[in-house]
C-alpha cells in the first residue's frame, strides 16, 4: 500500500471528508484510473470536451486543475454516483474531491509507466 499512502499524502484532502474517506476516494480513483486503458478512455473523453490539454498536463505532472463539473464530465455522473453510494459521501462532495484527486492519480499512473502523454 506504499503507492496509495504516497498518493493520499500528496493529494490535498477535501475539507468536508475525513482521513478515512479521503483514503477511500483515492483508492477508488486509483482502481479506476490507475491503468492505461482507463486513462486512454479518460483522454478521449477529455479531448471531446475540450479538456485534452488539461489531462495531458496531468500525464506530464503539471496537474492543471479542473472543477467539480469538469471532473464529473470526464469520469461520468454514473461513476460519481456509484462512489457516493459506496462511500456515503454526498455526490457534490465526491465531485469536488475527485477534481482534486484525479490529476494526482493520473500523474502517478503516468510516472509508473501506465500511461503516456501525447
Amino acid at each position: 500500500m506504499g503507492l496509495l499512502n504516497d498518493l493520499e499524502g500528496a493529494i490535498e484532502q477535501h475539507p468536508a471528508v475525513n482521513g478515512q474517506q479521503h483514503s477511500g476516494l483515492v483508492q477508488e480513483i486509483w482502481q479506476k484510473f490507475g491503468n492505461s486503458s482507463e486513462i486512454e478512455k479518460l483522454k478521449a473523453s477529455a479531448h471531446s470536451q475540450g479538456l485534452g490539454g488539461v489531462v495531458e498536463s496531468w500525464l506530464k505532472g503539471q496537474n492543471q486543475p479542473v472543477n467539480a463539473d469538469q471532473a464529473k464530465g470526464l469520469v461520468g455522473e454514473g461513476w460519481m454516483k456509484e462512489i457516493a453510494d459506496r462511500t456515503g459521501i454526498p455526490q457534490s462532495i465526491v465531485a469536488e474531491a475527485v477534481a482534486k484527486i484525479l490529476p494526482g492519480v493520473v500523474g502517478k499512473a503516468a510516472s509508473e509507466g501506465k500511461a503516456q502523454a501525447a
